[in-house]
């Protein structure tokens, strides 16, 4: 055989095998890429669980907010009902 025609078939056969590493090793890129991409999104819906969680908290806060300003204002006025019963007295 000639050289040229060897040669033709090494380069063709390494050609070959180089193209099957890259097949396989972009096949194992995407399939690790395609797993970070659901991890991403399994993250991303925890964090609007969580924003849906604070918002309820958020809710809640504010009657706790308004109950106590309405137990203050009631404190106040029996504050100042007892203070005009003592002024009464004196």
């Amino acid at each position: 055989m000639d050289s040229t025609v060897i040669t033709a078939l090494i380069s063709s056969a390494s050609s070959v095998l180089i193209a099957g590493i890259a097949l396989t090793l972009n096949y194992r890129g995407f399939t690790s890429l395609d797993s970070r991409m659901l991890a991403l999104e399994s993250h991303v819906i925890d964090l609007g669980n969580i924003r849906t969680e604070m918002a309820e908290m958020r809710g809640e806060l504010k009657l706790d907010i308004q109950r106590i300003e309405n137990k203050l204002d009631h404190l106040a006025e029996v504050q100042a009902s007892h203070s005009e019963k003592l002024s009464k007295l004196s």
